[in-house]
């Protein structure tokens, strides 16, 4: 189970890197898609790879984010929306990284708001 805890580890981790890492990509499979670890098209994926891993990182934001719309701002900066909230990310080491930052800093505020409902 994804907590909002582990995701922020992860989040930590990618902001981290300063380029492609294996040990990074397999973590972020480990922990986004655990169940698609064997799937032929995230089996061995380079999320953390410049510019081949922009593709699979919107492959992994419409996966997990669907319904949300992304854009890369003229700054570098990538912004993840939905109809009532609004996350961007600081450019990192590569466009990959930054994609991967926002993807779970939308992730954890999900998994936030579903633990505060749970509690109320």
């Amino acid at each position: 189970m994804t907590t909002p805890e582990t995701l922020k580890q992860l989040q930590m981790r990618i902001r981290e890197a300063t380029g492609a890492d294996r040990e990074l990509d397999h973590a972020i499979l480990e922990t986004l898609l655990p169940r698609e670890r064997n799937d032929l098209f995230f089996y061995g994926t380079r999320f953390t790879d410049h510019p081949m891993g922009v593709g699979f990182c919107i492959a992994l934001f419409e996966r997990m984010l669907p319904g949300r719309r992304w854009t890369r701002t003229a700054s570098g900066r990538f912004r993840v929306w939905g109809d009532d909230d609004l996350h961007d990310a600081e450019p990192r080491a590569n466009d990959a990284l930054t994609f991967l930052d926002v993807i779970c800093a939308a992730l954890i505020a999900e998994e936030e708001a579903k633990e505060k409902a749970d509690v109320d």
